[in-house]
């Protein structure tokens, strides 16, 4: 019968735990963060059926729509109701600002050629008479 010392036993049982240690830390960490995600979606979607029952102003102060609650509501289960409302929000924000930068270049250019129509009647070298101007 061989005798082995327990240092030895010791030695090679921690070898093997290190060996085995980073498969079984990244299993647990995917483990975790599995869970902490369906744990996050499911507060999400906890505060997401929250917001149904807020009136149409309120909705349009955060920026969304009665409509986009309900079409996020109809998401997988597993993607983040969240996410995609706020992805909304900002969409309808950069469209807005979009609009209304494209409604003001509109109205200067326009100010623009009115001023410009205006300079070129008192600029012109041949006298022509106030009627003249207003019919060009």
């Amino acid at each position: 019968m061989s005798v082995t010392s327990r240092n030895s036993i010791e030695t090679s049982i921690s070898t093997l735990n290190a060996a085995r240690m980073p498969f079984v830390t990244a299993s647990a960490l995917t483990v975790m963060k599995r869970i902490s995600s369906a744990w996050k979606i499911w507060n999400n979607r906890r505060v997401m059926a929250r917001l149904v029952s807020l009136d149409d102003y309120m909705l349009k102060d955060i920026g969304i729509t009665r409509g986009d609650v309900h079409l996020v509501a109809a998401l997988p289960y597993f993607d983040d109701p969240t996410a995609r409302l706020s992805a909304l929000a900002l969409e309808r924000r950069a469209s807005k600002r979009a609009q209304a930068r494209e409604i003001y270049l509109r109205r200067t250019e326009h100010a623009r050629q009115m001023v410009e129509s205006v300079c070129e009647q008192y600029r012109s070298t041949d006298q022509r008479d106030a009627a003249e101007c207003v019919s060009d």
